[in-house]
């Protein structure tokens, strides 16, 4: 029988166990989301209801609490806005807005 250490299969190449790590990506992980900057300079406001409010803009798509007159909202280019603790760190994983799912990149 084979090597306990070796990787068959019929018809298969034989494969060193140790040699599959070689197959990894080295360096740094790439990135997945917007970096530190580009999040910071995301636009805020001051938050107020208007008439012209309709129900998908009276509360956080993410945490699902509804904004408060005078809290700080942070706007993405596709003018969706989010509470900046609850976009943040979705931003660092994602360069998508979660509603539309339009990109923040250039």
């Amino acid at each position: 029988m084979g090597r306990p250490d070796v990787f068959t299969a019929p018809g298969a190449l034989h494969i060193h166990f140790g040699d599959l790590f070689d197959l990894l990506p080295r360096g740094e992980p790439p990135s997945v989301g917007l970096c530190d900057n580009d999040i910071e300079r995301l636009p805020t406001m001051t938050y107020r209801k208007t008439s012209k409010s309709s129900s998908t803009d009276e509360k956080c798509a993410i945490c699902l609490s509804e904004y408060k007159t005078g809290e700080i909202v942070k706007r993405l280019r596709c003018k969706h806005f989010f509470h900046p603790e609850c976009i943040d760190p979705w931003l660092k994983t994602s360069t998508q807005c979660p509603i539309c799912r339009r990109q923040q990149t250039d």
